[in-house]
């Protein structure tokens, strides 16, 4: 991925686009600038960032999906050099769970942001129950750099005895589940192509620091 990507312009239409769809269509809210101080004063931040960023948040279930979309609300344009994001978060705790590959600022940006954020709430307004107990599941770290899975490891209260686990796209539908095979079969070759070059995968998301809480 080209440093440009990061860099590309967005249209204020395409923003206007990403608001419109996530506010009046889905039903996210504007995280409001108050709030966002109050979460930055709680972080210590990696970087040195400028400007208050758009984001918007869609909470049900006790989780919170987050979108990050490079738009700085006073300045009225994006960030100059910045990825999108979307993330999954515990509703109360904040602690993030689940974020999305970097979505770069591509021809297809607003596309792919609003994919993912499509994607991450249908994950939340479906989150599976454990059919042993009936309490919800959590989600789980796997062993890959971005794996994810359900579980419930309320085993005192099963009948087995055991922890109980579902698949990551359990519950999602069928539009969704071919969407991310599309996206991952890319992605998948993409790093197989790497791999043959001898260079190193993920190397955006091993660099990027997190933001941590501050004690």
């Amino acid at each position: 991925m080209s440093e440009n990507s990061f860099k590309e312009k967005i249209k204020r239409e395409d923003f206007y686009y990403i608001e419109d769809t996530l506010v009046f269509q889905w039903g996210f809210e504007k995280i409001s600038p108050k709030e966002i101080q109050k979460e930055i004063e709680n972080l210590k931040s990696p970087r040195s960032t400028k400007g208050r960023e758009v984001g918007f948040r869609y909470t049900v279930n006790g989780l919170e999906v987050v979108v990050w979309t490079t738009w700085l609300l006073k300045e009225n344009k994006a960030r100059e050099s910045d990825s999108g994001w979307v993330i999954i978060r515990d509703a109360i705790r904040k602690n993030i769970l689940y974020s999305s590959h970097p979505l770069h600022r591509t021809k297809n940006f607003a596309k792919n942001l609003l994919s993912q954020a499509w994607i991450a709430q249908w994950r939340i307004q479906h989150r599976p129950h454990c059919p042993e107990c009936g309490k919800f599941m959590v989600i789980a770290r796997g062993k890959g750099m971005k794996s994810r899975y359900w579980k419930c490891s309320n085993y005192r209260d099963h009948k087995t005895g055991k922890s109980v686990c579902r698949d990551w796209d359990f519950n999602l539908s069928p539009k969704a589940k071919a969407y991310l095979r599309r996206l991952r079969k890319k992605r998948r070759k993409y790093r197989d192509k790497r791999k043959k070059e001898l260079k190193p995968n993920y190397v955006a998301l091993k660099k990027r620091k997190k933001w941590e809480q501050k004690k």
